[in-house]
């Protein structure tokens, strides 16, 4: 029963509270001020050398904004502010959201700007200039409703760049009225010199079945997706979240997939995304991000999705879903969408609004076995008070058996209590792939760690950016949680469960066997079956309705052969 042991060892983890890596690095503003709000968006990149660039804006300092980039050393902990931005706009107004991209040419930063989009490039000597400012379709006397509600750009196989953005409230309706949400791309063709006349609207997008309120355009994500043909297959594939569809069922939310054919430039709806689980007021596609499947073959990725209004553990607790992107012939796209995986806090609290901010990266484990890790942040409402924010830190590996496992390695906090856990940790989140692996950034816009490192003069709440090594948590092989080759696989759905379950498996020949479920002191709690089965896929149901809230371990034992998974129950 060794498996058995190592699931139960597991299980004694994931009850017990994770580890609380320190910070490498504490960043600051420039100049920073009582309740500036530094840190309330950002987004990192790091060039070959290591060093960090960190794009990240103070949204209420006086009058407009600001917004700045900052070079970071890892090496050693020194920060130079390559530019400051914000005193350069010309409409100010930066807000909620922000983007940092290498483009074709030279890194490129997105600001939402009072109603556009600022697009900013580096320039030779380390300075940033204005180089667009992007907008949307106008409505007679209010303009494009919260264009810029969310920002990504990335750089296409075909040497083009290419912007996305979020209108969460910019609808159909000429007149204003409709507010279902639209998302905008932006091209700019490879070879021509940078500039505002260089970028041209590519599209703009509505949702298919969209309705008044849907917030269509809430949260955007871009990868590049080279080596495919035209179609669906695409160049890019984007992600579209709208975190109050349907609006008139229920505010579920849902996550539109579109896909770029990069002959014609057409974009086109491939799927649309939903959790499992899903419920009323979930506000699933609060969040969105996208990463290349590590090991997998070209088009296939893996995306994690925020729902800040679930309400497991809590209302309004929140939760975030990891999904697989992989190659299916039979499907219209070519490729379908996996539930992998979904991820809670460790503390849940009312209004915790865990999964307001995700991030994705690659790492490779000690032995060359390639994995993903993410972040998961949470933005408490004034509901929370005192709850301690959090940020979880995860790790996705794959089993002998070719099952995703996605394991919560860290808990990211400040250890703050009281008035002062009112920091807003974890409102933005960001990694750097860095030549020696992954750091993970956090933003804080209402901490007062400014005041206590060194500005005492400061006043409460400038807000920060905390830095931590992302591999410094995963620097060990796990052990796989899969080991009965080719002899079956196991799921239990849903997961979480709130009462009845399906534990499904598939035997490749007739075997002898038992299938069980053990808590977390390893007391057996099931039985499900015990004796002949023959080859095929087999479903047993699950009640779980008489076991008390908690993590349990469903094994499956097949002639000496085992497999275990891991099922959360809730109430």
């Amino acid at each position: 029963m060794r498996l058995l042991a190592i699931l139960l060892l597991t299980l004694c983890l994931v009850g017990s509270a994770s580890a609380q890596p320190t910070a490498l690095d504490t960043l600051f503003a420039p100049e920073p001020c009582a309740f500036c709000g530094f840190g309330f968006s950002l987004d990192a990149a790091a060039d070959e050398e290591g060093t960090v660039r960190l794009l990240t804006n103070e949204r209420y300092r006086a009058p407009d904004g600001a917004a700045y980039v900052l070079a970071y050393d890892p090496a050693t902990g020194a920060v130079t502010v390559e530019d400051s931005l914000g005193s350069k706009s010309p409409d100010g107004g930066l807000g909620n959201a922000v983007a940092l991209t290498h483009g074709a040419d030279t890194p490129l930063a997105l600001l939402s700007n009072g109603g556009q989009v600022a697009l900013w490039r580096r320039q030779s000597g380390g300075t940033w200039a204005l180089e667009a400012l992007l907008s949307g379709i106008s409505k007679p006397g209010i303009g494009i409703p919260q264009f810029g509600s969310a920002l990504a750009g990335t750089r296409l196989p075909s040497g083009e760049e290419l912007v996305f953005v979020g209108a969460q409230n910019g609808g159909d309706d000429p007149t204003g009225g409709s507010r279902e949400g639209s998302a905008y791309a932006f091209i700019r063709a490879p070879g021509t010199p940078p500039g505002p006349d260089a970028w041209a609207m590519e599209a703009r997008l509505l949702a298919p079945d969209g309705e008044e309120g849907d917030r269509f355009g809430t949260a955007v994500a871009l990868l590049p997706t080279p080596g495919l043909p035209g179609g669906h297959g695409g160049d890019a594939l984007a992600l579209v979240g709208a975190d109050r569809h349907p609006r008139t069922d229920g505010h579920d939310g849902a996550v539109y997939v579109l896909a770029r054919d990069g002959a014609s430039g057409a974009w086109a709806f491939a799927e649309k995304i939903t959790s499992s689980d899903l419920q009323n007021f979930d506000y699933f596609g609060s969040s969105v991000a996208l990463l290349p499947l590590p090991g997998g073959a070209p088009g296939e990725a893996l995306a994690l999705v925020g729902a800040t209004g679930d309400a497991t553990g809590a209302p309004r607790s929140g939760s975030a879903y990891a999904f697989r992107r992989e190659a299916d012939a039979s499907a219209p796209s070519g490729f379908r969408w996996v539930e992998e995986a979904k991820l809670l806090p460790e503390r849940p609290g009312l209004g915790l609004a865990f999964g307001h901010a995700v991030a994705l990266a690659a790492d490779t484990l000690a032995s060359g076995t390639p994995i993903a890790v993410g972040l998961v942040g949470a933005s408490p409402s004034g509901e929370t008070g005192s709850h301690p924010s959090e940020v979880g830190f995860y790790v996705r590996t794959v089993g002998v058996g070719g099952a995703a496992v996605w394991t919560r390695r860290a808990t990211l906090a400040t250890g703050a209590e009281g008035p002062e856990a009112a920091d807003w940790f974890g409102h933005a989140v960001a990694f750097a792939a860095t030549p020696s692996g992954p750091l993970a950034l956090v933003g804080a816009y209402y901490s007062n760690a400014a005041q206590e490192q060194g500005y005492p003069d400061t006043g409460l709440a400038a807000g920060a950016v905390f830095v931590y090594d992302g591999r410094a948590t995963v620097d060990t092989e796990p052990e796989a949680a899969e080991t009965l080759p080719e002899a079956g696989t196991l799921s239990v759905r849903p997961n979480p469960a709130r009462g009845q379950a399906e534990v499904r498996f598939t035997l490749a020949a007739p075997a002898s066997v038992r299938v069980s479920a053990y808590d977390v002191l390893g007391r057996q709690v099931a039985v499900l079956h015990e004796g002949p089965m023959g080859a095929g896929a087999h479903t047993l149901p699950f009640d779980t309705h008489r076991l008390a809230p908690g993590t349990y371990a469903v094994v499956l034992e097949a002639d000496g052969h085992q497999a275990a998974r891991l099922l959360t129950v809730v109430r």
